[in-house]
């Protein structure tokens, strides 16, 4: 199995995207020889605009894919400041 650090903009793509590009990206997303590798810091990257857009299902979709992957330890203080105000 191989360890992918997933990258912001697979994820937008996969949600937002169209054509060929969504279509990419959810095949890396679906790959059942991947394990990918999260961090607070891509859940910063991904998850405040449609936090603050109240868009439920791009929260939801982004989260089942936090929820698959290994967690990668961050600085708790570098992200609590960065989440200040934020209700994700």
């Amino acid at each position: 199995m191989k360890r992918t650090d997933i990258d912001a903009n697979v994820l937008i793509a996969a949600f937002q995207g169209e054509g060929e590009v969504c279509q990419r990206a959810l095949r890396v997303l679906d790959d059942p020889d991947r394990k990918f590798v999260v961090s607070d810091y891509l859940r910063l990257e991904v998850l405040p605009k449609p936090t603050f857009h109240k868009k439920r299902e791009e929260i939801e979709f982004m989260q089942a894919v936090f929820e698959r992957a290994e967690h990668l330890d961050t600085s708790p203080t570098l992200t609590g400041r960065a989440y200040y105000g934020l209700e994700i």
